[in-house]
């Protein structure tokens, strides 16, 4: 049978077009918006690599990186189970997003205080007054989840699409104030403080005006509600946060320009973890629709079209990355000639961490949050074995090694979990 290129387009978005097309345009609005704020991202941080050396900007990295798995807790897996209690209520409310900045903040302050306490008594992440900063910025980048819910909700991220590029502009402003000051690691992380909390006031403003949301305040039941949902991705969260951020923790004894290397290495992998996140992001409402109606098939579908659409930018975005990145990094920054290795291992690694992320979506949105649990745990298990053994040997390069073998392992993991799962039909209707 003969099809027209538009009757084509319509199979291969399968029978919920509509819902497809909304992911799609979702998509392709947040990689537009995060495609010009990425390159002056890119600016920003490889100005402050320059600028700060491998020694200071490795420090600067390690703080952030311990600071993490506390914004970790403070996220609690709410930005995730919002989405599926806003579609109990029939959409984002005002006592639904309000609760949610209620728990965010007081979520924040416990965090934040308990990881410049840790830092101070441990002695890890660097100096105390440089956890300290970097913790001020646990709330505004935790709670810009709560102010771009509706428009997440409603699969209207595209709405938003110049506020990205604005907010990276700030940024760049900000770190460029800071290096034309004091030039150091603490006035570049209370720049990039200043810049969260431009992106969260500006988002918010934003969202008030295009999505009205009511009156009501923040709300106990609601917040139970939510807790009750989120704790065990909360667990997931931080445990998938430690694994990922120990290296930092692993390489301290190196010095900190092992830890610059890295942190070189990961921050240029960054923008496959963004295109990874737009394409999750945008899937998240229509997954959590056909786990509410408990409809395998439909889940599956969903799913494997997912993986299919998402490879046709990530594919790409790999290759290019592959061939560019090492010759930039060489010609431009030769001090950061140590991140090429660690960061060809980390490329490797981005595919399998985007399966992991859209096989992690889906498993949440079957239901079997536990059975996520309990892999990730085996992930931190394996890390550390292969780390342990890795770093001594190879320094940064060894960390990313050890990083890209337990993603691959989540990888087949996770893929084996999804298709038994789904061949199963144990879907719980959330």
């Amino acid at each position: 049978m003969n099809l027209s290129p538009k009757e084509r387009l319509r199979v291969w978005l399968g029978s919920d077009a509509s819902s497809a097309a909304r992911i799609l345009r979702s998509v392709i609005s947040i990689l537009v918006g995060d495609a010009a704020a990425e390159a002056v991202n890119t600016v920003v941080i490889s100005r402050q690599a320059l600028v700060l050396g491998p020694a200071n900007f490795g420090a600067l990295s390690a703080a952030q990186a311990f600071v993490d798995p506390f914004r970790a807790v403070a996220a609690f897996g709410l930005t995730l189970v919002a989405v599926t209690v806003a579609a109990r209520r029939k959409g984002p409310d005002g006592a639904l997003v309000r609760t949610l900045f209620a728990l965010y903040a007081a979520l924040s302050l416990v965090a934040s205080t308990v990881a410049v306490a840790a830092s101070y008594v441990a002695g890890r992440g660097g100096p105390t007054v440089l956890v300290a900063s970097a913790a001020v910025s646990v709330f505004p980048v935790v709670a810009l989840g709560a102010a771009r819910l509706p428009a997440q909700y409603e699969q209207a991220l595209h709405r938003l699409i110049a506020l990205p590029l604005v907010i990276a502009i700030a940024r760049l402003g900000l770190v460029e104030l800071a290096i034309r000051t004091s030039n150091t690691a603490l006035a570049h992380q209370w720049a990039l403080n200043g810049a969260a909390l431009f992106g969260l006031v500006a988002t918010w403003l934003v969202i008030k005006r295009l999505y009205p949301l009511g009156d009501g305040g923040p709300s106990r039941e609601v917040a139970r509600d939510l807790l009750r949902l989120a704790w065990p991705i909360a667990v997931l969260d931080v445990t998938v946060t430690i694994y990922l951020k120990a290296a930092y923790i692993l390489l301290e004894p190196y010095g900190p320009a092992a830890q610059g290397a890295y942190a070189a290495a990961e921050r240029l992998a960054q923008p496959i973890t963004g295109i990874s996140a737009a394409i999750v992001a945008s899937a998240l409402p229509t997954v959590t629709r056909a786990a509410q109606s408990g409809d395998a098939s439909e889940l599956s579908r969903v799913y494997r079209q997912s993986i299919l659409r998402a490879a046709l930018v990530l594919v790409p975005a790999l290759s290019i990355a592959a061939a560019v990145a090492p010759w930039v990094i060489t010609r431009w920054a030769p001090q950061y000639t140590p991140a090429t290795r660690p960061f060809q291992a980390l490329l490797v690694g981005g595919l399998f961490m985007f399966l992991n992320q859209l096989s992690s979506m889906f498993i949440v949105g079957i239901g079997r949050v536990t059975a996520l649990m309990v892999i990730a745990f085996a992930n931190l298990a394996v890390y550390l074995a292969l780390a342990i053994k890795l770093v001594p040997i190879y320094g940064a390069t060894g960390s990313a090694i050890a990083t890209t073998i337990m993603e691959a392992i989540n990888c087949v993991m996770q893929l084996a979990l999804v298709r038994s799962l789904v061949r199963s039909r144990t879907i719980e209707p959330r």
